[in-house]
């Protein structure tokens, strides 16, 4: 069977093309054609769909080869013009040729974007390039960006569809890149931000909290790795509306959990995690239990509790059904291991 009977996606227009023998492969897309062997129909895909319908075929999840979409906008004008109205997310992570200057013929290539993942793009330092965007998501853990490279789009006219932000650092040379001047701008300019990652920010310190405290739809934050103490713990009793808080590696102190939750009522977070905290006793763990009625989700991990603190606390963490983490070798028959 021929590439063509195969795969008529593969088509693209031209002024006469050739039937391909069993023997042969297409050296480009202009050799193939389908239909019978004594008369071959001239046909291309953009002639058989509208544009809603094809820019579904393509963008909607019903292609799942990069490679085949990218091809085909190359080769057809129309279909360039419709990815440019349908295109709605893009995954670029880990694309090792992209660079900061990519990022405005990606905009005007992309107009629509609202999901956009450049994580571990190391060459991306600024985004003013995406200012014009109306981003819901944006991923720009690993990358090269700072205070000053992230500013010019915080202070865009678009920065409140902003609903999801991730600038964790992966290594320690790009970690102090990210401070309390962009939480700042965060909580001024992002106010429907929901979730927030600031992960190995070793700048990022109480004052960051206290700007973030302000934002009324924040439901999960990441912290982990950060300088927030006691008095961060205490502001972060503010966000009534989290729900998940990763507080691992940070020097908040064995009475940091007393302040996390809020003085009445109770809290409404679901997933918590406290690595590498070795303060962490089964008294203070037991009292967060007693205030953290939603808890889905406890990582204890390299917190130093021995096998019987473990089996002290999960009896009541067994009854309401709480997922819990610690390392293999303090691990229960009941714990999960990570």
């Amino acid at each position: 069977m021929s590439l063509a009977k195969k795969s008529p996606l593969f088509l693209s227009p031209a002024p006469k093309r050739r039937r391909l023998q069993q023997t042969e492969t297409p050296d480009t897309f202009s050799d193939v054609t389908y239909g019978s062997d004594e008369e071959s129909e001239e046909h291309d895909i953009v002639e058989f769909f509208p544009s809603d319908i094809l820019g579904s075929i393509f963008f909607g999840g019903y292609v799942n080869s990069l490679e085949v979409v990218k091809t085909a906008s190359c080769i057809c004008k129309d279909l360039m013009e419709i990815a440019k109205e349908k295109v709605t997310m893009l995954d670029l992570r880990r694309c090792p040729m992209m660079v900061t200057s990519d990022l405005s013929v990606l905009t005007k290539r992309f107009p629509n974007l609202q999901e956009l993942d450049l994580s571990y793009c190391d060459d991306i330092d600024r985004i003013k390039g995406l200012k014009s965007l109306r981003l819901r998501i944006l991923n720009l853990r690993g990358t090269e960006i700072s205070d000053s490279g992230i500013v010019a789009f915080l202070k865009s006219k678009n920065a409140h569809y902003l609903e999801h932000l991730d600038l964790s650092a992966c290594d320690a040379n790009s970690s102090d890149l990210i401070t309390d001047a962009t939480a700042e701008l965060l909580s001024k300019h992002c106010r429907n931000l929901r979730v927030l990652k600031l992960g190995w920010r070793r700048q990022v310190t109480d004052s960051a909290v206290q700007f973030l405290s302000s934002l009324k739809h924040l439901v999960e934050l990441n912290l982990s790795l950060t300088n927030i103490t006691v008095r961060g713990c205490s502001l972060l009793s503010k966000c009534k509306s989290l729900e998940k808080l990763n507080l691992s590696a940070c020097p908040i102190g064995e009475m940091a959990l007393e302040s996390l939750l809020p003085a009445e009522g109770g809290s409404n977070l679901t997933h918590l995690s406290l690595r590498f905290h070795r303060d962490l006793d089964e008294h203070s763990l037991a009292s967060l239990l007693d205030r953290t009625p939603n808890l889905e989700y406890l990582n204890v991990e390299h917190c130093g509790l021995t096998r019987e603190s473990l089996k002290k606390i999960f009896h009541p963490l067994q009854l309401r059904g709480v997922e819990i983490k610690v390392e293999r070798n303090t691990a229960t028959d009941n714990t999960q291991p990570m």
